[in-house]
């Protein structure tokens, strides 16, 4: 007899169900189970659609108790509700008690039981039970395929996710949309562009019907080498067709105009999203913002700033860094310092990007080393923000104060990669008259050292200099 899950979930309201409360609502139909297994089926999979994989391995276990027969089925269904729960540890559990009761997995079973580890973000271990399928000369289907193949692309894998489309175009299986936008994905992920064209001309050719994702997919590939060109004319083949882009599909082309410094390209498709519904988020604003930095249009990228916040878009570092750094060679610090101060008000983490950048806006040395030390208290800075830093000094005349952070640079953080502050400095020495701390500067360089002083303790600044000209 079928059973009327609602008692089940009447017991389980009742607060977590043991397996003895589970038992006394069985009872009644276990004999009848036995004979007719597909009653037992019915049920687990009556639960398994209320999203209670709990319940559902509960009653297998009262199925155990009573010696009624687990069969192949049951536990398949088991398998798939915690498939569907996004419960992958509860389904690899499953498969494992069917090894240990002897009851034969077939490849529903561990179709099932793939979909659960790629859906839940273990990729590896989907892969490994793919092979242990095939090593038990069980065939994959194109569910199978399709998880397995969606697991490679989440490990950037792009060469086993084409080994394995390649399998399942041998095995004169069907070719469909998930199995062949997932590899598109791996190609995405892994930078393989030219793979990623490759198979949305597979699909146009075998007339699998191309999705969104596929598309976009296809156009951040493009995007991460630069191929704006390419990238646009993809969207507009999207746009020519049945489909309508989302917000995905539209941030890929953004962002590809953004590598490709298409500033106006940029702006108008973050402008035409609105007019497919796509509504832009984080993403497309800050895509759009580093295509105008890269041209230097800060104000426009000061525009959309404004814009995306009007919009309630929830900003990152990203953003407001991009911003920054557009304003950098305007020389606007107090606007560029107006930002940054903004970005703590909106809970968006300020990082050493930040400071360096409205640093560069600076065009008063006091001020660049007030930054520097409010730096220091936030992050951990490198050398190169140092040397900026050291460089607005030098080519302020501020020497002495230069060559102070220049020591704490060289004890606290390390040798500067490239010769920049060391330049500058060496000129504003010569140019205050300072030739000796020049000529000193010179020698360390030429050296190459990675520090020209040990631990201060009692000695005297760098070169014998004291404080004077340090920031108040």
């Amino acid at each position: 007899m079928n059973l009327d899950i609602s008692s089940i979930l009447t017991t389980a309201r009742q607060g977590t169900p043991t397996k003895d409360d589970l038992m006394a609502v069985l009872t009644p139909c276990l004999s009848d189970w036995s004979n007719h297994p597909r009653y037992a089926t019915a049920t687990l999979s009556a639960l398994g659609k209320k999203r209670r994989p709990d319940l559902v391995e509960l009653v297998l276990e009262c199925m155990e108790d009573a010696r009624v027969e687990a069969n192949v089925y049951h536990y398949s269904v088991a398998i798939t509700a915690s498939e569907k729960a996004a419960d992958w540890a509860r389904a690899l559990q499953l498969l494992g008690t069917m090894q240990q009761l002897q009851v034969e997995a077939n490849e529903y079973s561990y179709s099932a039981a793939i979909s659960a580890a790629e859906k839940g973000g273990q990729w590896q271990l989907a892969l490994q039970l793919l092979s242990s399928m095939q090593q038990q000369l069980l065939l994959p289907n194109e569910v199978t395929y399709g998880a397995s193949i969606s697991a490679c692309a989440k490990g950037s894998d792009w060469t086993q996710a084409l080994q394995l489309l390649v399998e399942l175009m041998d095995g004169k299986l069907q070719l469909n949309v998930i199995a062949t936008s997932s590899a598109i994905t791996a190609c995405e992920k892994a930078n393989q562009w030219q793979g990623a064209i490759g198979l949305l001309e597979i699909m146009f050719q075998k007339e699998v019907p191309a999705d969104t994702i596929s598309f976009s997919s296809v156009i951040s590939a493009c995007e991460k080498r630069g191929f704006w060109e390419l990238a646009l004319s993809l969207l507009n083949d999207m746009r020519s067709t049945s489909l309508t882009p989302d917000a995905g599909s539209f941030n890929a082309g953004i962002s590809a105009c953004a590598a490709g410094g298409q500033w106006r390209i940029a702006c108008d498709l973050l402008g035409a999203m609105p007019e497919v519904e796509a509504t832009p988020d984080m993403i497309s604003f800050s895509a759009a913002i580093v295509a105008c930095d890269k041209c230097e249009k800060w104000t426009l990228a000061l525009c959309l700033l404004k814009d995306s916040l009007a919009a309630s878009i929830l900003p990152d570092t990203v953003l407001f860094n991009s911003v920054l750094h557009s304003l950098e060679t305007t020389g606007n610090w107090r606007l560029s310092l107006a930002i940054l101060r903004e970005m703590p008000g909106r809970k968006v983490p300020v990082n050493e990007l930040s400071y360096r950048a409205t640093m560069g806006a600076c065009r008063q040395w006091p001020l660049a080393m007030a930054l520097w030390q409010e730096m220091c208290g936030v992050t951990s800075p490198s050398a190169i923000s140092a040397s900026s830093c050291i460089l607005i000094c030098a080519r302020q005349g501020a020497w002495q104060a230069a060559v102070l952070l220049l020591q704490q640079m060289l004890e606290k953080i390390g040798f500067p990669e490239g010769p920049s502050a060391f330049d500058a400095l060496i000129h504003a020495c010569d140019r205050e008259g300072s030739c000796h701390v020049a000529t000193q500067l010179m020698a360390e360089w030429g050296q190459q050292v990675t520090a020209l002083l040990g631990s201060t303790g009692d000695r005297p600044g760098l070169f014998g200099c004291g404080t004077t000209g340090s920031p108040p």
